[in-house]
């Protein structure tokens, strides 16, 4: 594409884990005439996501395994947890890619453009990207790019999500695939870090070490493979195996993004709209359903904008709670561990998932114990601090 101002109905900048699940969503509910162009430059490295959803999970080929029993760890302390309405499922960015690169290239309306992206313009009543190609003129351009410069120059108090993820082949068997290990909180952390780790089979797991950091704060690959070398030894007594993946990064736990402006021909998607759970780094369900809905709107009404479902108190608390999980990070452990019990699994996750009313969260959350969630409470309206933790680690 050398000549400019060539014309698509619908531009998506960014074919990441946002980009093409917005691409397929479009592609199976628009007219055949409406033209798609992806544009990427792909140099993004390989990495593990893992999500829990109520229903079939989606694009089941590339499920490197599915859970309906859960635990969770505290020291000495241990909860497993059945799920009847959610499971927990698990893929790589690489198979992703490969699967809807194979099947959006069976639409002929869907093109991919592997370009740098100089310029995204909005003029109104359409947009323009300018690449090293030329220019593209187009109705709708939905823009994924992100950089951790950009996202901390929005919030300043920006917290990061550091961690490995290896997937291993033990040489004994070592693991019980029926049951993952959501969280294993690491108590003698300085943040609200943990392990989780997820069984395939007997012998093959992925596990991940994860540290929820102040942006300042840098943590090595070597010092995270210490820790999960460790923590495979002494929990599951595997202290021999090969690594046949793995994915070292650093997702922003943001709560301060550009709005979607109605009217604007130009829409954040992924990442760079938010759809990182600042709280948590919940995503993939969150970009699934912005996805549908974007989809959905663009099929009934010709715009892509649709009245956001999120309750008030999960908008507000959410930024509040991330900062707690940084100023407080052994009370959030606390109150994490104390939400799921056996009887309450989907509870909890439907609550990290925003997904409960007011009475559900109030039956959640007693099974907290009264002090940690008093505690929590008060710092979560600012009635009490927590001593900041430190900005630098020295592993």
């Amino acid at each position: 594409m050398r000549n400019d101002r060539v014309h698509y109905d619908q531009v998506i900048v960014g074919a990441g884990i946002s980009g093409l699940t917005l691409a397929h969503h479009l592609a199976d509910v628009l007219a055949p005439e409406q033209r798609i162009l992806l544009l990427d430059k792909d140099d993004d490295p390989d990495y593990n996501i893992s999500f829990w959803l109520d229903g079939e999970a989606p694009f089941a080929p590339i499920m490197a395994g599915s859970w309906r029993r859960i635990e969770l760890r505290h020291g000495q302390r241990r909860t497993v947890c059945p799920l009847e309405r959610y499971a927990l499922h698990a893929f790589w960015r690489d198979d992703f890619d490969a699967y809807l690169h194979a099947e959006l290239g069976a639409h002929p309306n869907v093109d991919l453009l592997e370009a740098e992206v100089l310029a995204v313009e909005d003029h109104g009543d359409h947009a323009e990207i300018e690449t090293r190609e030329g220019r593209v003129h187009a109705d709708w351009v939905f823009d994924s790019r992100s950089s951790l410069d950009g996202i901390r120059d929005a919030d300043p108090d920006l917290l990061l999500m550091q961690g490995l993820a290896l997937e291993i082949e033990a040489e004994t068997a070592c693991f019980d695939p029926e049951l993952a290990t959501l969280f294993d909180f690491l108590l003698d952390s300085p943040q609200f870090d943990f392990m989780y780790l997820l069984p395939y089979t007997e012998r093959r797991a992925l596990v991940n070490a994860a540290f929820v950091t102040p942006f300042a704060t840098r943590v090595s690959r070597e010092h995270c493979a210490e820790v999960i070398d460790r923590y495979l030894a002494d929990r599951f007594g595997c202290s021999r195996y090969r690594v046949t993946r793995q994915s070292f990064g650093r997702l922003p736990l943001a709560s301060r993004f550009p709005e979607r402006r109605p009217g604007s021909r130009v829409l954040p998607i992924g990442v760079r709209s938010g759809m990182i759970k600042a709280s948590t780094s919940y995503a993939f369900t969150r970009i699934l359903a912005d996805s549908r809905r974007i989809a959905a709107s663009m099929a009934k009404t010709g715009q892509p904008y649709y009245r956001a479902r999120t309750a008030w108190y999960y908008r507000a608390a959410d930024r509040r709670s991330a900062r707690i999980f940084q100023r407080s990070p052994a009370l959030a452990q606390e109150l994490m561990f104390g939400m799921f019990t056996p009887e309450r699994g989907d509870l909890a996750l439907a609550f990290l998932d925003e997904r409960n009313d007011l009475a559900e969260n109030r039956r959640l959350f007693e099974a907290v114990p009264p002090e940690t969630l008093k505690r929590f409470l008060r710092q979560l309206l600012g009635l009490g601090g927590g001593a900041p933790v430190a900005s630098e680690r020295t592993a």
